[in-house]
């Protein structure tokens, strides 16, 4: 990434220095380790500097060392801001111009063909003298010695063209003797506004909970802009104004880092569509590049992570999504030989467990009933227990999820000697004073990317090859989904004014000038230099414009623009939406008719079959979605509901995606506080009409700041448990205290009613943490691990 602007081309480096921050123990002397060059750090944090971004980031001082950090709290509202690095795409300026230029003409024009475009473009003075003069700045800028086109050239026009079909703005048809070009319906303009307002709520609901969340948040801004009436930009200086405002949601276990992996996801997504392999490249420095025959996508709700299945020499394989810099989509068809996955999938492990029947064990037995309901049979009920045995694949893989069940869960047979070790010797060592490495555990220990670097190998893979030769292997008219001109806030910004100059909004050259300095996601601040990037905003927007005849106001040299325009990639995005049941009850039944009948042709992201959800949780799928429709009625209609013969002021609908339960936080009158309530077994609830509690988002936003809790915890690095600490959390904020070659002192911060979940990922790690504090989880842990040593066979 060059240092000479703060836009983005690509998310490889940016990614892992994302995802290094959400871990909470980022710093410049370790950044190697995640395969981040220290000279990369310094060029990202100049230019999250520039943007909105940096001000999520917070720093402290360990030692001589500054440790950096994420805050979260945004992300349980579901605003994740990691959305907005798509709006970061280092556009050319003259490519925005021509473009803008070909989406207004054929906006004005039927069947029109390149040839049509380059006639009348070039006929047109304003527009072509206004591009030589551009180019001409911009090759003055950038210190070319070529000479500057005299018009705008037909192949360039061509290109442009290409690329907008290829996104899905313009389609096009084949004539008697050329193809000719329209703009491709947008769906959403021809919507109401209680239309617009519904869909504006489940897309936003959706954006937080699909890992293809970027066309959706790039979607949501254009519903919005129609939903205010086509707002004029110089209007939008507080722009949180004409944003959607939730007051409705707040979910959990969703991993906000699968924002970021929108560039393996997208082109992965059209590789599997047109049949093609991909080419892998790695982070971890030495291993080579692979071309793979990819077969699906696994993403692991509650262990917030991705799996790319593939094949490759004929061999089954599974990368880490987070593992990989960079997909490509290549020139080759996908093979269709699939091996045989017979031998991995007859094998299973068996456990015979007693759910001891303790105080308080119903709760946690239907849970654990339901997580594991496809693989467990009760053999026998007793006043002590109930006899279960459970067949599943790897039983190893489990024990963390099984822990989560202390003190209730007692193994007292495996069908490997193994399974049932490893689960006691990790319970003895949890109560330990000190670390010490469990019994049953293998010694040598894995590279373990957030603590040590990867070995230096001589023979690295050489990927800083000549890019001004053409890569055989790739396939060239593969465009990003996301990362494009269109969705970069520089063509989005010049869109906006240029519409608003058509539709007769009076602006001046330096009303213009203001907008751009002040615009979403630029820091104005003074002592900031301007960088390259910057300077060619303003050249463009004073190409697009001519001074009218009073000499003081400007206009546009367009004479008319689409509404909006979306993309394929945002269509399929609402054709995921209405697939979803997770999402799909928002919208009435005539809207999810319309749109059902309306996007018939438009594939979903992922092929079908090709993407699978595996959650690793209790599935709290309601019974009956009547309470939580309800529940959210009550919400929009501000009065009270009684639910358990509580009056209560709803606030949030708290969605799981891990488990795809509800939980209702609301206002406890009695209590006078905030509580969650489970709504998986809520057959009804009673809705008043007596109103909420008085500035209750003021309240709750209150609550949330002032009612913070942190636990601090030792975590050291022993059987996988950073990553897997790393993943659990990724929803709360983390703030790493201390490191050392083998361990993380880091702190987490949660709200009262989040102790549950705390506690649950503070089981999962077991032996591997040691709880710092004096404080109620400590207590209850220790209760928990000495309560099920009771029941554990002789550690002789």
């Amino acid at each position: 990434m060059a240092t000479t602007t703060n836009y983005i081309n690509d998310l490889a480096s940016m990614r892992q220095f994302l995802r290094s921050l959400t871990f909470g123990n980022h710093n410049r002397g370790k950044v190697n380790v995640r395969g981040i060059k220290e000279s990369q750090h310094d060029d990202v944090i100049r230019r999250l500097d520039y943007f909105d971004i940096m001000r999520h980031i917070y720093t402290q001082r360990i030692g001589k060392a500054s440790i950096h950090h994420l805050d979260k709290n945004d992300f349980l509202d579901g605003y994740n801001y990691l959305n907005q690095l798509y709006e970061l795409y280092a556009a050319v300026p003259e490519q925005i111009y021509v473009q803008l230029c070909i989406l207004s003409y054929i906006s004005c024009n039927e069947n029109v063909t390149i040839t049509d475009l380059y006639q009348n473009m070039n006929a047109d003075l304003n527009i072509v003298d206004n591009y030589v003069d551009l180019v001409k700045s911009l090759f003055a800028q950038r210190n070319k010695k070529q000479e500057p086109p005299t018009l705008i050239d037909q192949q360039y026009i061509q290109r442009q063209v290409k690329t907008l079909e290829i996104l899905g703005i313009i389609t096009k048809t084949e004539g008697s003797k050329s193809y000719t070009y329209t703009i491709k319906n947008t769906i959403i303009e021809e919507l109401t506004k209680p239309q617009l307002q519904e869909l504006a709520k489940a897309v936003f609901f959706f954006t937080s909970i699909s890992i293809t969340s970027a066309a959706g948040h790039i979607l949501l801004k254009k519903i919005m802009y129609l939903l205010n009436g086509l707002a004029p930009l110089k209007q939008q200086e507080n722009s949180a104004i004409y944003a959607f405002n939730n007051t409705f949601f707040a979910f959990k276990d969703n991993n906000p880092n699968n924002v970021i992996d929108g560039d393996i996801f997208y082109p992965l997504a059209d590789a599997l569509h047109r049949h093609r392999k991909v080419r892998l490249s790695f982070y971890e420095p030495g291993k080579p590049r692979e071309i793979v025959t990819p077969l699906s996508l696994q993403t692991y709700y509650g262990e917030n992570k991705n799996i790319l299945c593939s094949i490759n020499n004929g061999i089954m394989q599974r990368n880490r999504v987070d593992r990989i810099k960079s997909l490509e989509v290549t020139r080759y068809n996908a093979s269709d030989f699939i091996p045989d996955r017979e031998h991995t999938s007859t094998s299973t492990d068996t456990c015979m467990i007693h759910f001891l029947t303790l105080e308080g064990y119903q709760l946690a037995y239907d849970q654990f009933s339901r997580q594991f309901k496809n693989w467990i049979t009760v053999l026998n009920t007793t006043d002590e227990y109930i006899e279960i045995q459970l067949d599943v694949p790897d039983a190893l893989q489990l024990l963390p999820l099984l822990r989560s069940y202390l003190p209730y869960v007692y193994i007292t047979h495996s069908s490997k000697p193994s399974i049932k070790n490893k689960f006691y010797s990790n319970l003895y060592a949890s109560l330990g004073l000190d670390f010490i490495d469990p019994e049953g555990y293998k010694k040598k220990k894995k590279i373990n990317r957030f603590l040590h670097p990867y070995p230096k190998k001589k023979e690295a893979d050489k990927e800083f090859r000549n890019k001004s030769k053409k890569d055989p292997d790739i396939d060239g008219t593969y465009v990003s989904s996301v990362l494009n001109d269109i969705n970069a806030i520089t063509f989005t910004t010049q869109y906006q004014l240029q519409l608003d100059l058509i539709n007769g909004i009076a602006y001046t050259e330096s009303e213009i000038d203001d907008v751009i300095n002040q615009r979403d996601l630029l820091t104005p601040a003074l002592y900031k230099k301007a960088l390259r990037n910057d300077d060619y905003e303003h050249l463009l927007a004073h190409a697009l414009i001519e001074t009218t005849e009073d000499g003081e106001e400007v206009e546009s040299i367009l004479p008319d623009l689409p509404l909006v325009i979306i993309s394929d990639a945002e269509r399929m995005f609402l054709k995921d939406l209405i697939s979803d049941a997770r999402v799909s009850w928002l919208l009435s039944e005539d809207l999810l008719q319309l749109l059902t009948t309306t996007l018939d042709s438009v594939d979903t992201t992922f092929p079908a079959n090709t993407w699978t959800r595996i959650p690793t949780m209790t599935d709290d799928t309601p019974a009956s979605m009547d309470v939580v429709i309800q529940c959210l009625q009550a919400i929009e209609s501000n009065v009270r509901i009684t639910l358990n013969d509580k009056d209560l002021s709803p606030c949030r609908l708290e969605y799981s995606v891990a488990s795809n339960g509800y939980t209702l936080i609301a206002y406890d009158h009695t209590e006078e506080t905030f509580r969650d309530f489970s709504l998986h077994d809520v057959e009804s609830i009673t809705v008043s009409t007596q109103a909420r509690l008085d500035d209750l988002e003021i309240v709750y936003a209150t609550y949330r700041k002032e009612s913070k809790q942190t636990i601090s915890f030792i975590l050291h690095d022993a059987n996988n448990a950073v990553d897997r600490c790393f993943n659990y959390f990724s929803n709360y904020t983390i703030q790493a205290k201390n490191i050392t070659a083998e361990e993380f002192t880091i702190e987490v911060s949660y709200l009262p009613f989040q102790e549950q979940d705390i506690l649950r990922h503070l089981l999962k790690l077991g032996c591997a943490i040691r709880i710092l504090d004096d404080c109620p989880l400590r207590d209850r842990l220790e209760t928990i691990y000495k309560t099920a040593l009771v029941y554990a066979p002789s550690n002789e």
